[in-house]
């Protein structure tokens, strides 16, 4: 054989190894991409709050034949390789056909992805990103607060993508039936809460959504919230809604959820005619001490824009997730409120004239009476000292703080009065530096202290440690010239993993040094914050 035609040759096999290389390289990564993904997926339950949301655009990498349980990745540069896990949601979500069209995309098809950045990578330099958008298409939108879609006067919007939609529902309610199913629970952990559905035919697909109320919703016998996969009986209310029927649950395996006989007047807000000679108050459907009263003499004030106000109104007030509040920006949100003031028309007087939320001047005293739970205060690591009562302004486009505003910390409530009600209403509250994780039921072999998380960072950080024995653990944090800045831990600690969440949102930009003391042990690393 020629001497040309074998180096020709010779050539060919090196060039068809190399990409054979290449391609069971990117069959490995992918491969160990699903099975860290299968791992981290259960884990589930994002906060929107901690996401970043981000839009990119790139080709979708999945199995060669799409099925519902696929995994899907999206690579953004080109390379083949996959930059970003995207979260869909469970194999059986799929958007309201009456509010979108959007489907899960096909392996190899170029798709413009709006979502949620998780901050952990879930291998390598790859992050998990949860879909809100598909090209623009409405897919889902993590703060909807679910529970309150109850009425025909509700999300009247795009979802998302009508960051002013309405969660008071008015007076126009469909009427409930009372039922007994069994089934098995699919829950969702892709929201902000766990969002429960009810399989009742065995296919693992949802018929049911379970109302179990908000997520900090506690029933009174302490009947634990249903997990995934459970096989339970059910008893409720029906609302024979479209898209999917919901259940307002009263009872779980025959114990005590919520009281039926209290659910039909808890739905529903109250009427106020301008001849009460006595305040009205109306409350939350979940919670009766939060609350909204009008005082007699409210119908002498004016609307928005000088309308004469009606005889009578419709009030009610609803609690909402904080990240569906539009205008809150990164405001420190505890708990968010929508009130709804009605009239015959079933139209919301308060969005009549701005989509976003008004206000009305009212006669006499409107008096506020809100509630939140240790959970709301836990959850988002805030100070309970520090808590204050604001109101959207419609008339200078701003939250405005409520004067008088009382809180009341042995009973988790703020409480005001003033002439004014506002479509939304926000409790407001900073956040203390520190917040502790401890992982139980492991006991690691040595001392560590990791390098935190993100870093660089702004403002917020994660700092993993740890110890082998009990004992006196300290972890501080030093400036660049070992000045002590602030103390995080100093406290008795038994064996096991911590991971302490550290805001420095009121120090300046720099290099900062934090240390690990435990018993004998001790180790500084730097982190770099910057804004």
């Amino acid at each position: 054989m020629p001497f040309n035609t074998k180096m020709r040759k010779l050539k060919i096999n090196q060039e068809d190894k190399k990409v054979k290389l290449y391609t069971y390289r990117n069959l490995i990564v992918i491969i160990l991409l699903l099975f860290a993904a299968s791992s981290y997926a259960q884990k589930g339950h994002y906060h929107p709050d901690s996401l970043n949301t981000v839009t990119v655009t790139g080709t979708v990498i999945t199995d060669s034949v799409t099925t519902p349980n696929s995994r899907y990745y999206l690579d953004v540069d080109g390379n083949g390789t996959p930059d970003y896990l995207l979260s869909f949601g469970p194999a059986w979500y799929m958007p309201d056909s009456s509010i979108s069209l959007a489907k899960r995309p096909l392996n190899g098809q170029s798709v413009t992805i709006k979502g949620g950045l998780t901050k952990k990578n879930v291998m390598n330099n790859v992050k998990m990103l949860v879909v809100y958008e598909i090209d623009g298409a409405f897919w889902r939108d993590p703060n909807d607060s679910a529970w309150n879609n109850l009425g025909d006067n509700m999300h009247m919007g795009d979802h998302m993508r009508d960051s002013c939609r309405s969660n008071a529902f008015g007076f126009m309610h469909d009427s409930l039936k009372s039922v007994t199913l069994r089934g098995r629970i699919l829950a969702d952990t892709t929201f902000i809460y766990n969002l429960t559905f009810l399989d009742v035919t065995g296919d693992q697909k949802p018929d049911y959504f379970l109302n179990l109320g908000p997520y900090w919703y506690q029933p009174p016998q302490g009947t634990q919230w249903p997990a995934n996969g459970d096989s339970v009986t059910i008893t409720g209310g029906l609302l024979p809604r479209s898209p999917m029927r919901m259940i307002i649950v009263y009872t779980i395996n025959g114990k005590l959820w919520r009281d039926s006989s209290t659910v039909r007047t808890a739905l529903r807000g109250r009427w106020a005619h301008k001849s009460d000679s006595s305040g009205v108050r109306f409350h939350s459907p979940y919670d009766t001490t939060t609350w909204m009263e009008m005082g007699s003499g409210w119908h002498t004030g004016m609307m928005h824009g000088g309308m004469k106000m009606p005889d009578s109104l419709y009030g009610q007030i609803v609690e909402v997730l904080p990240g569906s509040v539009p205008n809150a920006g990164k405001m420190m949100v505890l708990a968010a409120y929508e009130i709804g003031l009605f009239a015959y028309n079933g139209v919301d007087i308060l969005r009549a004239n701005n989509g976003c939320g008004g206000q009305m001047n009212f006669g006499s005293q409107v008096m506020m009476h809100l509630h939140f739970t240790k959970s709301q205060i836990q959850g988002g690591n805030f100070n309970s000292k520090t808590i204050k009562a604001q109101y959207w302004n419609s008339e200078t486009n701003s939250w405005t703080q409520a004067e008088n505003a009382t809180v009341d910390s042995a009973t988790n409530t703020v409480s005001f009065s003033q002439p004014i009600a506002s479509s939304y209403i926000i409790l407001t509250a900073e956040q203390t530096a520190t917040a502790v994780e401890y992982t139980r039921d492991y006991t690691p072999s040595s001392y560590t202290l990791t390098q935190n998380y993100p870093n660089p960072f702004n403002p917020a950080t994660s700092i993993s440690y740890e110890i082998p024995r009990t004992g006196l653990v300290t972890l501080r944090v030093y400036d660049i010239l070992g000045r002590l800045v602030l103390q995080l831990i100093n406290e008795n600690q038994n064996p096991g993993k911590y991971t302490v969440s550290f805001n420095a949102a009121n120090l300046p930009s720099g290099i900062y040094i934090y240390e690990l003391r435990a018993n004998e042990f001790q180790q500084s690393k730097k982190m770099t914050l910057l804004k």
